[in-house]
């Protein structure tokens, strides 16, 4: 497919070599980084330098896109931590440890659908 055609699909066409924006020394949080606009989201923010905490549900999901964006960028600063976001006690406990374990987060993005039955 064309460039073009994945854009209009949401998806982001970066070249490692040619990207030009850089969030070097920044720390990113992209919920629902395992698949779709959400993993796109990851790439580009670990390719422009960020340091890029994924939270998801799925274990097996976060750490294959870990290693996919690793695979592509090898010194890419990228982390997979658990949290089923429909939980409000681990939505807790892990933003309790992020803002005991990072020094600074400036970019939040939330690429999670919820369901509501």
């Amino acid at each position: 497919k064309s460039p073009t055609h994945l854009h209009s699909l949401g998806y982001i066409d970066i070249d490692q070599k040619s990207c030009s924006t850089s969030s070097f020394g920044q720390t990113a949080i992209v919920t629902g980084g395992t698949k779709g606009i959400g993993y796109q989201t990851v790439r580009a923010l670990a390719l422009a330098h960020a340091r890029v905490l994924i939270l998801a549900r799925s274990t097996e999901l976060g750490n294959k896109a870990v290693a996919e964006i690793k695979r592509e960028a090898p010194t890419a600063d990228v982390v997979f931590i658990q949290c089923d976001l429909g939980d409000l006690a681990a939505v807790k406990q892990v933003g309790d440890k992020i803002c005991k374990d990072e020094a600074r987060l400036d970019i939040v993005s939330t690429c999670t659908v919820f369901a509501v039955a």
